[in-house]
């Protein structure tokens, strides 16, 4: 009795030891899944996550951490693109992670929108084979759709029907809609999403790529109105945010407005600073050239200011014809960065159009010590000569350099350019 009592106590030990072992090598797989996935490192993510799974595949989430890690690594190919074999994989992956999550949590609305999306991702890639004809884009647009796409809008409803503010959820189903060619739906969902969170960047529309105007149109009401119900905190910042998407969207009007609200409604230097460069830029965008320049001008005042910001002021300046001043901002950057070569050729040309030559010459002599450091530079400095009527300077130095570097074929032709010019 003693010997069963002992060999059950042993049995119970070393289960608990696996169980725990079990454990510990699932928490480790996870969290350097996550932090792999975090770091952009996507194809370790997913190891990371199959391994995981591989362990225990009872939790929910590491099925939807699958489901993202494929996506990320199919939407950030190598050069050249995946090949077909590999991309398949990645989306039965994919869409094996994420239907693995819902069947083990069926309120998982992340993981029935990461169905939506691989649906119409595969939907998308059958398109691309077989090709789509006018007749198709009816059939879509009347709800008839291919199989793909019809996964993917069912998947997209599930989702939005269990959680209906979910800006996600929304973004995806407007995605579907979208694609199908249902307008009028997509409009629907983008217009919720827009105003549950009044935030263009948080959003897949937001991205920068452009819209439908109809679709525009209805979002940019729909931002102000969740604006509205915002923090008074966080509004300078949503301002900003609303006037960058419509700046990607060409609607230069609609960003001025909301660069000037952002402005206005700053609460700190920060704010401020980042609504002032905003509007410059609007202001560029739109030919407003001088109204540009004052805005820089307060931009500079900001102790967040940076030397883009004197380099973006300088380019308007000598757009503006006012090159003096061009100069002046352009070689103080120069200074800044010494090693930018193109910034420092910009320079040498405002400042020699502003009639200040002996500063134009030291921009262009000071970029390199021996001619072979920056080619480019050193030609410029020849042109430089020839422009300001030193023939003789740059004829020296084309000859000394053609001596002092044989192997050069560059400056062999530049002698002979020289030659030819002088006959």
């Amino acid at each position: 009795m003693r010997w069963a009592w002992r060999t059950l106590l042993l049995g119970s030990l070393l289960l608990l030891g696996a169980m725990a072992w079990r454990a510990t090598a699932y928490d480790l797989q996870f969290l350097q899944g996550t932090r792999a996935y975090r770091a952009d490192r996507y194809r370790e993510a997913l190891e990371r996550f199959v391994r995981a799974r591989a362990i225990s595949g009872a939790d929910s989430a590491v099925w939807a951490w699958i489901g993202d890690s494929a996506v990320a690594v199919y939407r950030n190919p190598p050069p050249g693109g995946w090949e077909k074999d590999r991309a398949e994989r990645l989306m039965e992956t994919a869409w094996g992670g994420y239907a693995g999550a819902v069947l083990r949590s069926p309120l998982d609305t992340w993981s029935w929108s990461g169905l939506a999306d691989v649906a119409l991702i595969r939907g998308e890639r059958q398109d691309a084979v077989l090709g789509v004809d006018l007749s198709e884009i009816d059939r879509r647009g009347r709800g008839v759709l291919d199989a793909w796409r019809g996964a993917a809008l069912v998947s997209a409803k599930i989702a939005v029907e269990l959680k209906p503010s979910g800006y996600r959820e929304l973004d995806v189903v407007t995605t579907v809609y979208t694609s199908t060619a249902q307008l009028d739906a997509a409009r629907d969902a983008v217009v919720r999403s827009a105003r549950i969170l009044p935030a263009p960047s948080f959003h897949t529309w937001g991205g920068g790529d452009p819209l439908v105007k109809r679709l525009y149109d209805a979002i940019m009401p729909a931002l102000r109105e969740g604006l509205g119900r915002a923090p008074t905190f966080e509004r300078s910042g949503l301002h900003l945010d609303i006037g960058r998407f419509a700046m990607d969207q060409r609607e230069l009007a609609d960003a001025l407005v909301e660069m000037s609200a952002a402005e206005a409604s700053a609460a700190n230097y920060y704010e401020r600073y980042h609504a002032q460069r905003g509007k410059a830029q609007v202001l560029e965008a739109m030919g407003r050239i001088d109204e540009a320049i004052a805005v820089w001008d307060a931009v500079l005042r900001s102790v967040l200011a940076v030397p883009a910001d004197r380099q973006q002021r300088g380019v308007l300046l000598y757009r503006a014809n006012r090159k003096k001043d061009a100069c002046r901002d352009l070689r103080e950057v120069v200074r800044d960065n010494p090693n930018d070569g193109n910034g420092r050729t910009f320079a040498a040309v405002a400042c020699e159009e502003a009639g200040d030559i002996e500063t134009a010459e030291r921009l262009l002599r000071e970029g390199f010590i021996v001619p072979t450091d920056s080619t480019t530079l050193a030609r410029g400095l020849i042109d430089f000569y020839l422009r300001t009527g030193r023939r003789n300077v740059a004829d020296g130095l084309v000859q000394a350099w053609t001596r002092d570097y044989p192997e050069r074929e560059e400056f062999r032709r530049w002698a002979q350019e020289l030659d030819a010019a002088a006959q």
